[in-house]
């Protein structure tokens, strides 16, 4: 009877021993619906991990005590919340275009691209109860739109902006691409030239009266000039003030990088004047990274190999542009972004010059890229005409807008047709087709458009029609200023429904 007393005794004692031991342990958390239980954990770290390069996305990177990562299924069986914010604002899970999520269902990330966040500080916020809280910030490095297009800075003062670089007078500078905002150089000694179109200054020439022992005939003269009509053979620019030369002492490209939705239609636009003669640039719009990836190309020789390469691949966009040096020439596409490209790099390379010299020559300005429409250049105003067109099919638009049956007068000039194109089809089978125009419009003034749809044009055989707006519509568009005149027309069959 001892015996069995004594092992009940040391039976006991193992386990006050065990009990001992498991109180010891880290806490554990249960699992809100499966029931099982997780080890615990402690927080050491929140951060935010950068792969729009590969994917658009901002990720959370959770980190314990012991520098092991801890995963969203932890955080949240652990009872964590998760919070995300965008410029001091909450963000909230909504489809984009495509069916596409800009948030994970489980808030381990965020596609900044889908979600518009172009330069935009993200926040996110790990947190149990309001009393277990740690955050991480990180600030989107990219932009959507192409920047400092005209070149405007910096604005140029002789010799002091920017304060350092290779003047030719007062009006052109050859200078770091550090002083250029947002734009970079594939030429070697890394410098970019830029002129003023307004900037004069006193030229020097040799005085072919020049006379050694005749003091009142020096050997030099000067006259007051525009500094980029005497180099450039141009005395304009096409939007502000300033324009760029694509080489500067060496042969190279300028060129920007740029954040972007696979699927977007992107709108591009550049003016390019040549130099001494005719010239020839490109424009190539290409993915940064990935099979066709331009983001090691370094050199001239290498950007006319990838075009070389590239000609007939549809995922890089290659314009090319000869222009002579009376006039700047104006051209403008759309691209669509491909699938998984959310990194774009624009190049402006010269191909060929007047001269033979490919360091001299090649004029740009006015460069655009955005999602966004072309905005109208200095001394322009733009009219847009938007024509919805409701209970037609697509051969029926086609054939209605073929008549040009809108008219628009600038002041008191002629009429003049406005062209619908541009046809595309809505999500309640309707049709949207525009017309859009630049206007030239006087310093620091306005003119009056005046728009006319004919009705009677626009009827159709065997359809009543409904115009939404007046017929007429008139308008006032300021420099820069861009306008919209929409028009619906609403067509219901006449015809006796089908048995």
């Amino acid at each position: 009877m001892k015996q069995h007393k004594t092992k009940r005794k040391r039976l006991l004692v193992l386990a006050l021993c065990l009990l001992t031991a498991l109180s010891m342990l880290p806490v554990t958390a249960m699992a809100g619906d499966s029931g099982t239980m997780n080890p615990a954990f402690t927080i050491s770290k929140v951060e935010i991990e950068d792969t729009i390069e590969k994917d658009g996305r901002f990720t959370l990177k959770v980190t314990d005590n012991s520098g092991e990562e801890v995963t969203i299924k932890q955080l949240t069986d652990a009872g964590y919340m998760i919070k995300w914010e965008k410029a001091n604002e909450e963000g909230q899970r909504e489809s984009v275009s495509g069916g596409r999520d800009n948030m994970a269902e489980d808030m381990s990330w965020v596609n900044v691209a889908y979600d518009k966040g172009a330069r935009k500080t993200y926040t996110v916020t790990v947190s149990k109860e309001e009393t277990d809280s740690k955050s991480a910030s990180r600030k989107v490095d990219w932009y959507d739109a192409l920047q400092n297009g005209s070149f405007e800075d910096p604005a140029l003062i002789y010799k002091t902006s920017p304060s350092s670089g290779k003047w030719f007078y007062n009006g052109i500078v050859q200078t770091s691409q550090g002083n250029v905002p947002h734009w970079r150089t594939t030429a070697s000694d890394e410098s970019i030239e830029l002129g003023n179109v307004k900037k004069i200054d006193k030229i020097q020439y040799e005085n072919p009266n020049y006379k050694p022992w005749f003091p009142w005939r020096p050997k030099y003269i000067y006259k007051d000039e525009v500094v980029t009509e005497k180099f450039y053979r141009c005395s304009s620019a096409v939007d502000g003030d300033q324009i760029a030369e694509l080489n500067c002492d060496d042969t190279g490209a300028l060129y920007q990088d740029v954040m972007t939705v696979p699927g977007e239609t992107m709108n591009w636009n550049l003016s390019h004047r040549g130099r001494n003669g005719k010239d020839k640039m490109a424009l190539v719009i290409a993915p940064l990274t990935g099979e066709h990836g331009a983001e090691h190309i370094t050199t001239q020789a290498q950007l006319i190999q990838y075009i070389s390469t590239n000609a007939s691949n549809d995922a890089v966009c290659i314009v090319e542009m000869e222009t002579d040096n009376t006039a700047w020439d104006t051209k403008s596409g759309t691209f669509i972004i491909p699938a998984g490209q959310f990194l774009t790099r624009f190049f402006f390379v010269a191909i060929s010059t007047s001269s033979g010299d490919l360091r001299e020559g090649n004029l740009l300005d006015y460069v655009w890229f955005s999602t966004e429409a072309v905005p109208p250049a200095t001394g322009k105003g733009q009219l847009q005409i938007v024509k919805n067109i409701v209970g037609l099919d697509e051969k029926e638009v086609g054939e209605l807008i073929e008549k040009n049956f809108i008219t628009y007068q600038i002041g008191q000039d002629e009429p003049r047709e406005a062209m619908l194109g541009m046809l595309e089809l809505n999500e309640d089978n309707s049709y949207t087709a525009t017309f859009t125009t630049d206007i030239e419009i006087p310093t620091n003034g306005e003119v009056t458009v005046r728009v006319v749809e004919s009705e009677e044009e626009a009827k159709i055989t065997n359809y009543n029609l409904v115009i939404t707006e007046d017929a007429t519509q008139t308008v006032t568009i300021k420099e820069k200023e861009s306008k919209v005149i929409s028009f619906t027309n609403t067509y219901t069959s006449t015809e006796p429904p089908q048995p």
